[in-house]
């Protein structure tokens, strides 16, 4: 198969690079973790995607007519939707109509861009570096870093590989969506994400020729590093049709943040991870889109937090009608 040939040649070409700069390999073996990368990290960046698509989608269909009339702009959508889904300072994107065919298409979009990135090797660690906690970075020892590099080269030749199968034998399969995970997805989303940046300013300064309003700079995600990189190598990717580009800005910029959530809950313990986040038990819809589950226990958790809370609110009005019944008796 070419895919099994592509992988060989991309191993093959790893293997050479590392043993001719004469690095320790260990437990970090290029063939080992390229190995793991396609067979062990799940779920999919399709499976991911898809279940976002549905996500958005059905947090659109909530949105309620009165509250499409009360919205004056998008950004207000977006604004309302954060502050009830999380924090507000997390990004939620929600569709004011047709949320199915506006999630659909931005899907679409985010797939397209996902699969015709390249990896730049000489901003691959700036990149990632303004996507990392500086104090996590203060700690990493000089092994666990120098693992880390040998990890982000194997990733790049994989992900660039599969890139450039794709795009000249047109092969459906050999694309990285369909055979990588979050891990590889954690490496390449960055320059994703300055691809769909300039875009949206692109797109912009067509309408009314002035920048559009960077809603990344809320989610903490930019990387002003890649800015500065020429679009030849880092071309724009235009906005969906028919999708307010502040919406899309939210979509694309949400996903990134949940893919981050769920590569930090797998290198921190996950009741740590609540508790900095403001509390445990809260919903993570990370966990919607990355659980090998595709979800189902969190939704259980979810289910189960709601009955608690019913069952509570229930015990308090049962109480309080005992007490206004008792002081209402008469001697």
């Amino acid at each position: 198969m070419a895919e099994d040939d592509f992988y060989n040649k991309a191993l093959a070409s790893l293997t050479n690079q590392i043993n001719s700069s004469q690095q320790n390999l260990d437990d970090n073996h290029p063939n080992s973790y390229a190995k793991s990368l396609i067979e062990d990290d799940l779920p999919k960046i399709d499976s991911a995607i898809k279940s976002y698509l549905s996500l958005v989608a059905a947090r659109s269909s909530t949105v309620s007519e009165i509250d499409v009339l009360s919205f004056n702009t998008a950004s207000e959508s977006i604004n309302t939707a954060s502050e009830r889904c999380g924090k507000n300072e997390d990004i939620k994107c929600v569709f004011l109509e047709n949320g199915n065919k506006a999630s659909l298409n931005c899907a679409r979009v985010l797939l397209r861009g996902i699969n015709s990135t390249i990896i730049l090797n000489d901003e691959l660690d700036s990149a990632l570096h303004a996507s990392k906690n500086a104090d996590n970075a203060l700690e990493e020892k000089q092994n666990s870093i120098e693992g880390e590099k040998l990890q982000k080269n194997v990733i790049r030749i994989l992900w660039n590989g599969l890139v450039t199968s794709q795009e000249k034998e047109k092969a459906s399969n050999n694309k990285p969506s369909k055979l990588l995970g979050r891990d590889a997805l954690r490496v390449a989303y960055p320059f994703v994400r300055e691809r769909f940046r300039r875009g949206i300013a692109a797109a912009a300064e067509l309408l009314d020729g002035t920048k559009s309003n960077n809603f990344e700079s809320i989610g903490h995600h930019r990387n002003e590093c890649l800015q500065s990189i020429p679009n030849e190598q880092l071309a724009p990717i235009a906005p969906p049709n028919d999708v307010d580009i502040v919406q899309w800005e939210a979509y694309y910029t949400e996903f990134g943040n949940l893919l981050s959530r769920a590569c930090c809950c797998d290198t921190n313990n996950d009741k740590e991870v609540d508790e900095k986040d403001g509390g445990g038990g809260d919903d993570d819809d990370s966990r919607l889109l990355w659980s090998m589950d595709g979800g189902v226990q969190e939704l259980k958790e979810r289910r189960e937090r709601r009955n608690k809370r019913a069952e509570g609110a229930l015990g308090d009005v049962e109480k309080s009608g005992a007490v206004d019944e008792s002081t209402t008796e008469t001697p």
